[in-house]
């Protein structure tokens, strides 16, 4: 799982290298717990690529989740405005 640019303004690029296609669950949530963006999204096998509009977030420290047959990877993402 990459993220990038991180921080960011407006759109987020997420990267995921998939063994096989699956479907995968995108979650961005904030400092309170609160999930503020929910995406599922189908991946093939190898490398995949999605764009995600962050420019509605409000600035702050987000965790976004992805969940990939019950398996959760996290990282921190940081918006800016």
């Amino acid at each position: 799982l990459k993220v990038y640019p991180n921080p960011a303004n407006s759109v987020l690029n997420i990267q995921l290298d998939m063994a096989v296609a699956e479907q995968v669950n995108i979650e961005i949530v904030n400092l309170l717990g609160k999930t503020v963006e929910k995406v599922q999204i189908s991946t093939n096998s190898g490398q995949n690529n999605l764009e995600l509009n962050v420019s509605n977030l409000a600035a702050g420290v987000y965790q976004l989740n992805a969940i990939i047959n019950g398996k959760r990877a996290t990282t921190t993402l940081v918006v800016e405005k």
